[in-house]
């Protein structure tokens, strides 16, 4: 499946959206594992991208 930012979620996270790392950080978020073995730009790109998964989850669930 491809994940398409919104044009805010582009804003917050760029320029680390541009990184392998964000949609590993993102995809591990969604499949219930986080593997954080990144460090420097690359660990903050993972980071991100966890976060972007994780806000997604509370806004979806908040709209339930």
């Amino acid at each position: 499946m491809t994940v398409k930012l919104s044009p805010e979620e582009v804003q917050r996270y760029a320029p680390y959206h541009t990184f392998p790392e964000f949609w590993d950080g993102f995809d591990d978020y969604n499949e219930g594992h986080l593997q954080h073995d990144h460090s420097g730009l690359a660990g903050q790109a993972y980071d991100r991208g966890v976060e972007c998964a994780t806000r997604r989850m509370i806004a979806e669930r908040s709209r339930k």
